[in-house]
């Protein structure tokens, strides 16, 4: 699965949710980010599945972070909104093996799995706080 607009939504929900001390529900939410409030809606349940939000129903009620920003790490947010891990790649031709199995079935491999492993690192390393900074 490559990155889609999933990943984008809980990223964004999630720096917006963090810079809120009371929280902020799916309406609020996504008037704020312009954003789809069925399709955010069905994100920000994910991450609260996942425990990484805190959901609050009725009057006063919205998401809150469940941890501390610093805690909370990027590729959390996305292999939660996406269900996946983050892939760089879709393989477009499949052995009976399976999708790329060895250099051999596809000589670009090798450096398609090296650019995999570092953007893993950089979304493992990489926290919500983080962003926050910036």
């Amino acid at each position: 699965m490559l990155l889609t607009r999933a990943s984008e939504y809980a990223i964004m929900a999630a720096i917006a949710i963090a810079k809120e001390e009371s929280g902020l529900d799916v309406a609020a939410l996504s008037e704020r980010l312009g954003f789809s409030r069925s399709f955010l809606s069905k994100i920000l349940q994910r991450l609260a599945k996942a425990g990484i939000l805190r959901s609050k129903k009725g009057c006063g009620g919205g998401f809150t972070l469940a941890a501390s920003a610093k805690s909370i790490t990027i590729q959390q947010l996305v292999r939660s909104a996406e269900r996946d891990s983050a892939t760089v790649f879709s393989c477009s031709r499949p052995t009976k093996r399976g999708a790329c199995a060895s250099p051999k079935d596809c000589p670009v491999l090798p450096l398609l799995k090296k650019l995999q492993d570092k953007i893993d690192n950089v979304l493992a390393e990489t926290t919500l706080a983080d962003l926050l900074k910036d």
